[in-house]
């Protein structure tokens, strides 16, 4: 049975394995890659994702808009960002501009319905 490639959502190349690391309290996760210098020596790389939970500081910035800020591994996220602003949309506290720039996100969602639903099929 093939192993499914991980990709990492920082870099796009394919990752090893997600590690871990707590500083003060908080666990952050990294993507490790294993690579091959010009030598043929291996190196690992790390890219950063994120908090395991949730972006605090940026966070707390947002909370009245009801946004909460994930690390890039929590694939949940976008769907939890979609409805945020869609609960925030719904107070009515948009001007005319911001309505407008909406619109044209719509749109362009509508755009892409046919692609995802493709996405679904051949899953």
């Amino acid at each position: 049975m093939n192993t499914p490639i991980r990709v990492c959502p920082r870099c796009g190349h394919p990752y090893n394995y997600i590690r871990e690391r707590r500083i003060n309290g908080r666990v952050y996760l990294y993507a490790v890659h294993y690579c091959r210098d010009g030598g043929g020596k291996v190196r690992v790389m790390e890219c950063y994702l994120g908090p395991k939970d949730q972006y605090e500081y940026v966070t707390k910035m947002h909370v009245k808009e009801g946004l909460i800020f994930k690390g890039l591994i929590e694939k949940e996220r976008i769907i939890q960002y979609l409805d945020s602003i869609i609960d925030y949309l719904s107070t009515g506290n948009v001007d005319k501009e911001l309505a407008q720039l909406v619109i044209e996100r719509i749109e362009k969602l509508e755009e892409l319905k046919p692609r995802l639903r493709q996405m679904i099929l051949e899953a």
